[in-house]
């Protein structure tokens, strides 16, 4: 129990009669009960608020209620908290122990090593207290807030990589020093923060009804100019200035920039949300924010501080899921859809709802009526083997036709979100892709010497001094042979300055067909080809997919394996209704 209302953080009025008692048959009445910080690792809660008691008396078994272990021995009484760290050390005080909070063990400067920090290197035993020389020269004033809206930190963030879909560049952070509470808003440009701010100062004015003393900020061009001044000296505010180039002056807001900046990205990365909704995810971050964190010494969320009463979470969603918004009836067909998807980015600022992004019709919108699907993780960038989908082929030339592609995720233009791009060079992935590299590939041979074969359009000759170099090409596979050394080496020379490509030495291994040269000749077989087939034992129909499957195979096996021709073409004559009798053929030619 404690007679000093300042020491408590929390203070809960009781209509009691109860009454304390003291050594002088005095007595004090309970005003209320709430909790103390006596320090930043001691706090203690169900603390009374009595009338005119001088002395602030704490129980041993409150301590140990609260999580605290108390040790006590000869001369000296130790509190621990739960991972065995001294709180603090109590000292025999006639038949109670006391201790004094204010009293701070002093191990700085020393005059004695030239005011270097004690404790670095020398022995130097602690001086009693503080010389004049510290007290002339460090004596400053411990600036502390008492009430919402008394001091405003604000700084700005910008310009971000990528628009926002409104074209928004950067973001005014706001932060109040009471109770961290922030506000964030967004700005095409940097000029439009006084607008913001003298809007938020007239709001806090008649929210809180107390006085707003000052507001602090860096030397931005945004901050440091008429307007602001002459605003500032209308409403009796004092504009504070961090010193040019030193952000830790103004270290609230800028903190308070790099915890929204985390967040956001992690939001962002999460589903793989679009970057142009970057200015989403810094508002969800600051509204969660106000929520969740703990204002330091006072043990409440900055939403508390502000409203007096504590956030609910229930209504909470994973930022960037997948969401179905519920269409109005009055408007709908009977077989129509009744929902419409899109992509939750955030809490509404004027009312209880929330905003989505509408897939169909490229816009946001705030509403209750949401179902959410948070299990659905946006697609990847990348194909089923891992390719990028939008990394350029090299050697992939201009596109004749025009070829127009829709606006890749993270790539998507904030003021055309209706449009597509138009091709300048094919990418790998399209199905043009083959066909201009083919195109980029025979103007460079042609142009080199080489001849075109007549029948096989992808097979090129090339004849020098009674020399022959051959060139087969089947996509961006190349085999190339000669009959002179030379030749064949200046063609790979030649090819590797043109194009980025990689030489993969002698030929053994081209379109699934192995290739073993030797002095008796060159000889291509498929012997590493094993057909897994699924055992018959339960005796169900054949599936003709299957079937057909099998007999692709061993059709494509032919070109080397001439002695299965007929067995096979037998076979493919049942690919319509094949039996069980039918595929057993094709099995044993397995």
């Amino acid at each position: 129990m404690t007679g000093h209302r300042k020491w408590f953080s929390s203070l809960n009025p009781v209509n009691t009669k109860e009454y304390i008692t003291f050594r002088d048959n005095g007595q004090g009445k309970v005003l209320g009960v709430g909790s103390v910080l006596l320090s930043a690792k001691l706090s203690l809660r169900e603390v009374a608020f009595v009338r005119n008691l001088v002395f602030n008396l704490v129980s041993i078994l409150q301590l140990l209620d609260e999580g605290f272990e108390v040790r006590f021995k000869k001369g000296a009484c130790h509190v621990l908290d739960a991972e065995e760290t001294l709180v603090c050390s109590l000292l025999p005080f006639g038949q109670i122990f006391r201790v004094d909070l204010t009293s701070v063990e002093f191990n700085g400067p020393n005059p004695r090593i030239a005011q270097i920090e004690s404790g670095k290197g020398l022995s130097v035993p602690p001086l009693s207290s503080w010389q004049d020389g510290c007290r002339f020269s460090r004596s400053c004033v411990s600036v502390m807030t008492s009430y919402l809206g008394e001091l405003l930190h604000m700084d700005t963030v910008g310009p971000a990589r990528v628009a926002s879909v409104s074209g928004k560049w950067y973001v005014l952070v706001v932060v109040d020093d009471f109770s961290r509470f922030s506000w964030v808003f967004f700005m095409e440009f940097k000029d439009e923060a006084f607008g913001f701010v003298r809007d938020l100062v007239l709001r806090l004015r008649n929210e809180s009804h107390k006085a707003m003393r000052a507001i602090r900020s860096d030397n931005g061009g945004e901050f440091k100019n008429s307007r602001f001044k002459s605003f500032c000296l209308d409403q009796g505010l004092e504009h504070q200035f961090s010193s040019p180039y030193t952000p830790p002056q103004n270290g609230v807001v800028e903190r308070k920039n790099r915890t929204l900046v985390e967040m956001a990205r992690t939001m962002l990365d999460e589903h793989r949300t679009p970057r142009c909704f970057w200015p989403e995810a810094v508002n969800t971050a600051c509204y969660i924010a106000n929520r969740i964190f703990l204002r330091a010494f006072l043990g409440k969320t900055s939403y508390e501080l502000r409203f007096g009463r504590q956030p609910s979470a229930k209504h909470l969603r994973a930022f960037g899921c997948r969401c179905f918004v519920l269409k109005k009836a009055g408007h709908l067909d009977k077989f129509e859809s009744r929902c419409l998807d899109g992509i939750f980015l955030g809490y509404a600022s004027r009312s209880r709802a929330f905003r989505v992004w509408i897939l169909e019709v490229k816009q946001v919108v705030e509403t209750c009526e949401v179902s959410f699907d948070e299990t659905i993780v946006g697609p990847r960038r990348d194909d089923e083997e891992g390719t990028p989908i939008f990394e350029d082929k090299e050697g992939a030339d201009d596109v004749e036709e025009e070829v127009y592609v829709r606006q890749p995720p993270g790539f998507e233009s904030a003021k055309f979100l209706d449009r597509v791009f138009k091709l300048r060079k094919a990418l790998y992935g399209l199905k043009q892709a083959p066909r201009a590299w083919y195109a980029r590939l025979k103007s460079f041979l042609l142009k080199s010497g080489f001849v075109m074969g007549s029948v096989d359009k992808t097979l090129f000759l090339l004849s020098r001094g009674g020399d022959t170099l051959i060139v087969q090409i089947y996509v961006d596979d190349i085999i190339f042979g000669g009959s002179s050394h030379a030749l064949v080496s200046s063609f790979a020379e030649q090819m590797s300055r043109e194009f980025e490509m990689s030489l993969m030495g002698e030929l053994q291994f081209f379109l699934g067909l192995q290739i073993k040269q030797g002095p008796e000749g060159t000889f291509v077989y498929q012997a590493n080809i094993n057909t897994v087939l699924d055992a018959d034992e339960d005796g169900e129909a054949v599936d003709q997919k299957e079937f057909r499957g099998m007999i692709g195979s061993l059709l494509y096996l032919t070109a080397t394996r001439p002695d299965i021709q007929l067995a096979v073409c037998l076979c493919a004559r049942y690919q319509a209704s094949p039996r069980t009798s039918h595929r057993q053929a094709v099995k044993r030619i397995f």
